[in-house]
């Protein structure tokens, strides 16, 4: 059995695909997109929505698979575990990690009885009903689909009469229908994919994350390492894994996003129990030298894996993405060739060709690049940032 179900064949799902064919697997990529890059990778391709395990199901009749493999999606989450658990597969996710990922109020009551400390939020499938709850919230909010990830449907109200619109936009891009409306939390916003192993922590960096300006709040990088002190970072261990106790998850990665306040308190965010997207493995292979994707077909197929880091360097990951408030086309990229040969400068990577449509970063699958720097200190990486971003050119031309 040396074939592969890949749930997801979009850009972010690429790397595993990759290595997925290095390593000699047949690959069945299902994707909801008929044009998904991964679709011609894979040796047969079923053009059907990841949250449709029956459906999915019944289209693999007379398959036999090795393993299910879901990165970067919290959508396919659910079905992978389905599909583990009526296949007999190895390391099907777990029943409570699932239903955090792909519930933020199924989340937001778990931090709540793990003890956590937590923030006022109200829930409701009812627009009318979740925008009268909302306003006896404090201001600022944060207004977002429940089951979406990636910033999609994410904004910051400063008004009460902002609601119904923030809530109508999140309730569009929820699968459910069901909004969740949270009091903003005023801190430095970090992320990190801590990957547990036997049920305990094996390997968990920490990022910085770069986000756009409010009132959107889509992750544009990471820094990594986190500029924290020791003793914060093994306080924000200790928290991780209790979370990840109380959500039954003891093997394999899980990605949160959490903020630090200036009174130094922790509040966890949301949680996707899964291998993380935005060129995010790449970072973990510059910075520490591990390989989170072949971590992530291991444990498909059930093989032990390992992620001891054989290096520490100052790395951050730099989103490319439109700079206009609306949709265009990209006319021209210039300066790529001076970018590539700059020895600080370990991956550029552009999914966008002039010509192309592009959209406004309203969420992470509208990039259409992104740089892997490396440097000495974050002094140095901050500046070799400004170079790199200054040199190469993107012209976004806008269109009506």
């Amino acid at each position: 059995m040396n074939t592969l179900l890949m749930l997801g064949a979009g850009t972010d799902q690429l790397p595993a695909y990759r290595e997925a064919l290095r390593r000699g697997f047949r690959l069945i990529a299902v994707d909801q997109r008929a044009d998904a890059p991964g679709a011609g990778m894979a040796a047969r391709f079923l053009q059907i929505s990841t949250r449709d395990s029956a459906g999915i199901a019944a289209a693999l009749a007379g398959e036999s698979l090795a393993g299910i493999v879901t990165t970067a999606t919290d959508a396919a989450l659910a079905t992978h575990r389905a599909l583990a658990l009526r296949f007999g597969l190895p390391a099907p996710p777990a029943e409570r990690a699932v239903h955090a990922s792909m519930d933020k109020t199924y989340f937001r009551r778990a931090v709540e009885a793990a003890g956590l400390p937590a923030y006022p939020w109200v829930a409701d499938h009812d627009p009318e009903r979740l925008v009268e709850a909302a306003k006896q919230l404090s201001l600022p909010l944060v207004v977002k689909p429940a089951d979406a990830s990636g910033g999609k449907g994410i904004s910051l109200v400063t008004g009460y009469e902002q609601l119904a619109g923030a809530v109508d936009a999140a309730r569009a891009l929820s699968a459910a229908r069901l909004v969740v409306v949270e009091r903003y939390v005023e801190g430095r916003h970090y992320a990190v994919e801590i990957w547990m192993r036997d049920g305990t922590d094996h390997f968990v960096p920490i990022t910085e994350k770069r986000m756009t300006a409010l009132p959107t709040m889509v992750t544009t990088g990471h820094l990594i390492p986190a500029r924290l002190p020791e003793s914060d970072l093994a306080s924000i261990r200790r928290v991780l894994v209790r979370m990840c106790t109380a959500l039954d998850l003891t093997d394999g990665p899980a990605n949160f996003d959490f903020v630090l306040t200036p009174a130094g308190e922790l509040y966890l965010i949301e949680i996707g129990a899964r291998l993380g997207g935005n060129a995010y493995p790449a970072l973990m292979a510059a910075a520490w030298g591990v390989d989170t994707v072949g971590a992530t077909i291991d444990r498909a197929v059930g093989t032990p894996f390992d992620l001891t880091p054989d290096r520490s360097r100052v790395c951050l990951l730099h989103l490319l993405a439109s700079p206009l408030p609306g949709p265009g086309v990209l006319r021209e990229v210039s300066g790529l060739d001076e970018v590539k040969a700059h020895p600080g400068v370990q991956t550029v990577e552009l999914f966008a060709r002039p010509g192309d449509a592009v959209r406004p970063f309203t969420e992470a699958s509208y990039k259409f690049g992104f740089l892997m720097l490396v440097a000495d200190d974050h002094d140095a990486l901050d500046a070799l940032l400004s170079w790199c971003t200054s040199t190469l050119r993107l012209h976004v031309e806008p269109v009506s």
